[in-house]
């Protein structure tokens, strides 16, 4: 099955987040959602979740904190996810968000820190 990036790929693709060049910049909602999908790398408790499902909870997540309409008509036609289908894993992400600078494990937050 894909990996969470190829999801990731996709739907910030659709949801117009994604950078239209290799060698353009990314977004900042771009690189919030793709923060918050290596964020659930590092958490076994995460793993409950489709990859589809964690991406397309990312990308609602990365939207909304960035003050964008956080799900449309071609997310959820390509996602095959409702916005109620996300609010489980919506939630955990953003307990995993609310951590990860006092984190024990600090690559990923490092990583993005840079950015």
């Amino acid at each position: 099955s894909p990996s969470a990036f190829v999801f990731i790929r996709r739907f910030a693709k659709v949801a117009g987040i994604a950078r239209t060049l290799p060698t353009a910049p990314r977004s900042t909602t771009e690189l919030l959602a793709n923060y918050l999908v290596e964020l659930t790398l590092q958490e076994d408790r995460m793993r409950v979740y489709l990859p589809s499902l964690l991406c397309a909870a990312a990308i609602w997540l990365a939207l909304k904190t960035r003050g964008e309409q956080p799900w449309s008509a071609a997310l959820q036609q390509h996602s095959t996810y409702t916005e109620a289908d996300l609010q489980l894993c919506v939630r955990d992400l953003h307990g995993l968000h609310g951590k990860a600078a006092s984190s024990g494990l600090q690559a990923v937050y490092k990583k993005y820190a840079q950015e």
